[in-house]
């Protein structure tokens, strides 16, 4: 039951486990994105926020 899984290769080009460039990219706008999503929603919570005790 030691091995449940076998041994793993014992060496691999070092390009397999690199990101590529398009890769990178995307990552990077997915991130800017989500970090702009949560800016905007703050704002608008904010804004409803503030605006909504004005009407009572």
């Amino acid at each position: 039951m030691d091995k449940i899984y076998p041994a793993g290769p014992a060496a691999f080009p070092a390009e397999l486990t690199r990101a590529s460039v398009s890769y990178r990219r995307s990552a990077w706008l997915a991130m800017f994105g989500l970090a702009g999503f949560g800016v905007v929603y703050m704002g608008l919570t904010g804004f409803f926020r503030l605006f909504s005790d004005i009407r009572g």
